[in-house]
């Protein structure tokens, strides 16, 4: 394989590493970033839990495609990653919703 692809993958790994920084912030803070306040998510902890299982997926494809070389494991694995990114936006999505009303 070429060399290209491994520093690519070397950037989506180190990008995602960063955005599930960001997640684990808000997990252990409850704080959002400043730049993200702005949309105003009501529910920080859960936007945290949806950027940390996003940021998997990306990170979960970067480290298959440098270490598995069979096509089948390969497959597998990035089809677990893209449910992860789905999962995680829908996570951040809930986030933003409004909390249910306590009786």
């Amino acid at each position: 394989m070429d060399q290209y692809w491994y520093w690519a993958a070397t950037a989506v790994l180190l990008a995602s590493l960063s955005s599930g920084l960001f997640g684990v912030l808000a997990i252990a803070t409850g704080r959002m970033p400043s730049w993200l306040r702005r949309r105003t998510p009501r529910r920080p902890r859960l936007w945290g839990y949806g950027t940390v299982c996003s940021s998997a997926g990306p990170v979960l494809w970067s480290v298959s495609f440098m270490v598995i070389d069979s096509d089948i494991a390969f497959s597998v694995v990035a089809l677990v990653g893209l449910v992860l990114m789905i999962g995680g936006g829908l996570l951040q999505l809930l986030a933003e919703q409004p909390a249910p009303a306590q009786p």
